[in-house]
């Protein structure tokens, strides 16, 4: 029941980026929230596969989706605060690209057991990454 309310929110809010989009391509606020929107369900989907259900995965396949949650989460995050940037201030300010480039380094070891790893139950384990996620999720 949640993955499948996980797949429909990935769904609406990928919908909902599309329309506003197509509404005005051309805009930069509207391509941020399409970013946005992209970014944030792709996050939702990840986890919607990770948490179990139908369409569980094992082994490495559920390593490598596990791995993708912490930089599509950074992004999803990164890709709103730009959104709300510009929809403040019609312009992106230095703090929001120092942001982006600490979100591109955590990102870097995110496919490292420093991220995510498989315990011997064959579940997945926050590494020695997770405090640093944490933090520029905290400060962006």
């Amino acid at each position: 029941m949640i993955q499948a309310s996980l797949f429909f929110a990935a769904f609406i809010g990928l919908l909902l980026g599309f329309f506003v989009f197509v509404n005005n391509p051309r805009a930069t606020l509207f391509r941020l929230y399409f970013a946005f929107s992209v970014t944030s369900s792709a996050w939702i989907a990840v986890n919607g596969f990770v948490t179990g259900g139908l369409l569980a995965l094992h082994g490495p396949s559920l390593l490598f989706v596990g791995r993708l949650i912490t930089p599509l989460s950074l992004l999803a995050s990164l890709s709103f605060l730009f959104f709300l940037d510009y929809f403040a201030t019609h312009r992106i300010r230095r703090t929001s690209k120092v942001m982006a480039a600490l979100v591109i380094a955590v990102s870097a070891f995110s496919f490292s057991s420093m991220n995510v790893y498989l315990n011997n139950t064959g579940g997945l384990s926050l590494g020695g990454l997770y405090p640093f996620y944490l933090a520029v999720v905290l400060l962006d």
